[in-house]
């Protein structure tokens, strides 16, 4: 009965592991792309205006403002990142949870059951901690106001 629990953990294990590898690499290539598809426009953009004072009539109007949007938007929203610690918490969370209870309802369980539900639920209240300093931190420095003041 314990090695199929070990088994059944380890394998766990490795899902997770390599599930949270391919998110993270699927996401930093999203954001490389992002980041140069916009440096492109932007740069593109900035090499048709003649002078500083075209640009900066070129800023005045309505698509210019959506162009500095643009650009600010993944640096100035800090709702996305609080959103994905809330969820990832509260995903850690559960399945330390779900190894504890397991390991209370198993007879015989094996420590790992322990080891693994512990660090997970351990983790995932850091998450949940870090998610909402985070938002009183955003919220004391005004970020979401500017953010809906942008957009006014």
């Amino acid at each position: 009965m314990n090695e199929a629990i070990a088994i059944m953990i380890v394998l766990l294990g490795a899902s997770f592991g390599v599930g949270w590898i391919a998110w993270v690499v699927a996401t930093n290539i999203r954001l490389t792309k992002t980041a140069k598809a916009q440096a492109e426009v932007q740069a593109r953009l900035l090499e048709k205006f003649g002078s500083g004072r075209d640009l900066i009539e070129y800023m005045q109007t309505e698509a210019g403002r959506h162009f500095v949007e643009a650009v600010a938007s993944e640096r100035a929203n800090p709702f996305g990142r609080i959103l994905g610690a809330v969820q990832v918490g509260l995903i850690l969370t559960l399945l330390g949870l779900a190894f504890l209870l397991m390991r209370m309802r198993v007879p015989d369980s094996p420590e790992a059951l322990l080891m693994f539900g512990g660090s997970a639920l351990a983790v995932g209240i850091g998450f949940l901690l870090s998610s909402i300093v985070s938002y009183g931190l955003s919220k004391s420095w005004g970020l979401f106001d500017r953010k809906s003041s942008i957009q006014k």
